[in-house]
C-alpha cells in the first residue's frame, strides 16, 4: 500500500500553484486585459491595417527587353492590424527584381522599415 504524507503533499501542491499556475494565470489575465483595452480603443479610432510599397526600376540587361521595367511590391500586414501589433509581416511580391549587391536590397528594405516606423509613431491606440 502506497503511503504519503498529506501535509507534505499539500505543501508541494501549493508551491506548484504559487510558482507555476498563479503566474501563468496572471500573465494570461494581463494579456487579455491589454487585448480588451485595444479592442475598446479600436472601436472609435481608425486602425492602420496594412501598408504597401511599390518600387520600380528599369529591367536588367540580361533577362529583360530594353523597354521593360521591374516592379516589386512590399506589403506590411498583420491579422490584428499594424496599430495593434506595432509591426507586421513583410510580404514581397514580384515577377522579377534584379540587384547588383545585397546592400541595394537592404537599403530598399530599410526605407520600408523607416516608413513603417514613421507611420506607427503617432499610433492613436497607444
Amino acid at each position: 500500500m502506497l503511503r504519503f504524507n498529506q501535509e507534505d503533499f499539500n505543501r508541494k501542491a501549493q508551491h506548484i500553484i504559487d510558482t507555476v499556475v498563479k503566474p501563468q494565470v496572471e500573465k494570461y489575465e494581463k494579456a487579455k486585459l491589454k487585448q480588451n483595452k485595444k479592442l475598446i480603443k479600436m472601436s472609435y479610432k481608425p486602425n492602420l491595417e496594412e501598408i504597401t510599397f511599390c518600387f520600380s526600376q528599369e529591367g536588367n540587361c540580361v533577362d529583360s527587353r530594353s523597354d521593360q521595367y521591374e516592379e516589386i511590391k512590399v506589403r506590411v500586414v498583420s491579422s490584428l492590424g499594424l496599430d495593434s501589433d506595432d509591426s507586421g509581416f513583410f510580404v514581397i511580391k514580384t515577377e522579377q527584381w534584379a540587384f547588383n549587391d545585397i546592400q541595394e536590397f537592404s537599403e530598399m528594405m530599410q526605407r520600408v522599415q523607416d516608413a513603417l516606423d514613421a507611420a506607427l509613431k503617432n499610433n492613436p491606440h497607444k
